[in-house]
């Protein structure tokens, strides 16, 4: 079988891995492909390009030629929309769609305006010369699967859409954001896999002990974070002036660097990012904004007693999961547009993500401030007690909303998250939605629990934070690393014979 497998910068050394055990297989063929820039345009990054093993794997290519190819244009690059227009139409996608799921291509969806932004030739030709050396991997590797962590950015976005025409099974390994259970998503995590409606029918009592368990904890905590909520207040709120200044210098010297290595090597780094604008965007966002943020009048420490409310949670952005299952992430227009359709005793309750805090700028807040009928609460409460004391939760794709739908709260997403198959959550019509005043929605807790058992059923514990190399002491020789990439086999494995 002919396995073609796609890395994005720290995923390298887990694909790797995943590669020798399928080439344990004498009669399995691995093509590994970094489909990313970074893995040879940043220094840091670029130790994930050398961390493959010969041994592990048949091919191992990246983008490094087109890269080059592109940056020794003299003039602006003559585009062949003849090509690209082929292109959409044989694989019946559009090519600005999956550029705006890409944050560099697509710098407007977020606040990194330290990112340089190309002609759109140079974009456009980048795109064609992607979508050119996919089809030729497609025509003369002939990969039978497709395997991947993640659904970030374009080049996996792109791959996938190229497997549906071409009726190549492509599993993508996805957090399912209940307990640590990840799944093998054969529909790039966009809405419910079949799998999982199929399951749901069948389950009958198996894991019911503890998907009840999941739900009832609900209660007490929030499903699932990598980095408890109060680990994140606690960094943010003893990061004073002085240490965000030492840090700021720290990144500010690799930075620098970065840009040297860039410029030996390429000449130019038409999608990385601007040095001085780099170096400014640091200081201001954490020393200046962040700073301010953490104790600002504009948010909210309170929520007062006995008002009628609905809660939106905003999301980190740039992030692969609301990039892939949102075709917008314009958050304020979303805002603006519910505000104007609530009750006039009712009110919306918005808190930013603590993670984003100081890569907006104040305008945002202030914008929002404005609004008659809007709360900005402080972005250090947690969530849970503003769901459980809600009307409902709205979110694009977050998990918030799971945990509403979960505690049986109206729950509202915006985007196409995997948990959109639930009977308890319903997807946002800016025309026809209506916001009334409901404290439970009934009917619902036997759908909540198969779905809940059947991500038990299918999913598989997989510690994927430390795989990543979000853990220190993180040995990729290791027998504990070794085991940890053997589970994600597992999973897959389980779910390309089930699919």
């Amino acid at each position: 079988m002919n396995i073609l497998m796609l890395a994005y910068e720290v995923e390298s050394p887990v694909i790797n891995e995943l590669s020798s055990l399928y080439k344990s297989d004498k009669s399995n063929l691995s093509y590994i492909l970094n489909a990313d820039f970074w893995s040879f345009v940043d220094v840091k990054s670029s130790f994930y390009s050398r961390i493959y093993d010969e041994n592990n794997y048949d091919f191992l290519d990246n983008f490094k030629n087109e890269y080059q190819l592109l940056n020794n244009y003299k003039t602006l690059p003559e585009v062949d929309y003849n090509y690209l227009t082929n292109f959409e139409k044989k694989y019946n996608l559009s090519l600005n769609e999956i550029i705006a799921t890409d944050p560099i291509l697509y710098t407007i969806m977020h606040g990194r305006d330290y990112m340089n932004v190309p002609a759109s030739e140079l974009k456009l030709k980048w795109v064609e010369l992607v979508a050119r050396k996919m089809e030729k991997i497609f025509n003369d590797f002939k990969p039978d699967l497709i395997l991947t962590l993640g659904n970030n950015y374009f080049v996996k976005n792109i791959t996938y859409h190229m497997s549906k025409y071409n009726e190549i099974k492509y599993l993508a390994v996805l957090n399912t954001r209940i307990l640590d259970k990840y799944f093998a998503f054969d529909n790039f995590g966009i809405n419910t896999p079949d799998l999982v409606f199929e399951t749901m029918k069948i389950i009958e009592d198996k894991n019911l002990k503890e998907a009840k368990t999941v739900i009832s904890n609900l209660n007490k905590d929030a499903l699932t974070l990598n980095t408890p909520h109060e680990d994140i207040i606690n960094d943010i709120t003893s990061n004073t002036f002085a240490k965000s200044l030492v840090s700021v210098l720290k990144i500010s010297l690799l930075s620098t660097y970065n840009q040297l290595f860039i410029k030996v090597n390429f000449g130019k780094n038409y999608f990385g990012t601007h040095y001085f604008k780099s170096l400014f965007y640091y200081f201001r966002n954490d020393l200046y904004r962040k700073q301010l943020l953490k104790n600002s009048p504009i948010f909210t420490k309170k929520i007062p007693k006995r008002i009628h409310y609905y809660y939106m949670a905003l999301h980190v952005i740039p992030e692969s999961a609301i990039l892939t299952q949102s075709h917008d992430c314009n958050e304020s227009a979303y805002i603006i547009n519910i505000c104007r359709k609530l009750p006039i005793d009712v009110y919306l309750v918005v808190k930013e993500n603590i993670e984003m805090l100081g890569l907006r700028p104040f305008s945002f807040y202030k914008e929002l401030s404005a609004i008659h009928n809007l709360i900005l609460a402080d972005p250090f409460m947690p969530s849970l007690n503003l769901t459980k004391s809600s009307h409902g939760v709205i979110s694009i794709c977050g998990t918030v909303t799971l945990e509403a739908a979960l505690l049986n709260k109206r729950a509202i997403f915006i985007g196409m998250p995997e948990y959109s198959g639930l009977k308890s959550t319903e997807r946002y019509d800016k025309y026809k939605t209506k916001f009334n005043k409901v404290s439970k929605v009934d009917g619902s807790e036997c759908d909540n629990l198969r779905y809940v058992q059947s991500i038990i059923e299918l999913g598989e514990s997989i510690d994927m934070h430390y795989l990543m190399g979000y853990k220190e002491g993180l040995d990729y020789q290791s027998k504990e690393f070794k085991n940890e990439v053997a589970k994600v086999k597992r999973l897959l494995d389980k779910n390309y014979n089930n699919i």
